[in-house]
């Protein structure tokens, strides 16, 4: 999955810095079309060509088929996204199984018993007696709701 397409002419390194410019103007224009994206790298690529900078995609740009080999980026750049996005998924869901497992810290149980207190909240379950991944979610819950107002 981490291998570039093949666009010729350019070379493995030339398509990698193209799929990452690709990935830096989805950054700044999230809501361009692919086609508006295209014709925002050629502007740029012809503004390096025109400050007389050395642009590797200069005889690239200047033939009928870079539209195509561009567009085999852009997808490529997509589907390295939604691969990192799954990765992100999958780390995330591992480091909760390893928390669910350990006991919460000291100061997890210091900091869920004062919110219960605030919160007017009988716990069902000691806090000494949570998990590190129990502990933080009771906390960001009561986090987010709001105290109950005191007389």
């Amino acid at each position: 999955m981490n291998q570039y397409p093949f666009i010729p002419p350019l070379d493995t390194k030339q398509v990698k810095e193209l799929v990452r410019q690709i990935r830096v103007l989805r950054y700044d224009y999230p809501s361009l079309s692919d086609q508006e994206l295209a014709d925002e790298w050629v502007e740029a690529q012809h503004r390096v060509i025109e400050e007389g900078r050395a642009c590797p995609y200069a005889d690239w740009i200047e033939g009928d088929r870079w539209r195509q080999g561009f567009q085999r980026a852009v997808d490529h750049a997509a589907r390295m996204k939604i691969q990192k996005a799954r990765a992100k998924e999958s780390r995330q869901r591992w480091k909760d199984i390893i928390r669910d497992k350990q006991p919460s810290t000291p100061a997890q149980q210091r900091y869920v018993k004062r919110l219960a207190k605030k919160h007017n909240l009988v716990l069902d379950v000691p806090p000494d007696q949570m998990s590190k991944l129990a502990a933080s979610r009771m906390i960001q819950k009561l986090i987010d709701e709001k105290p109950p107002e005191s007389p």
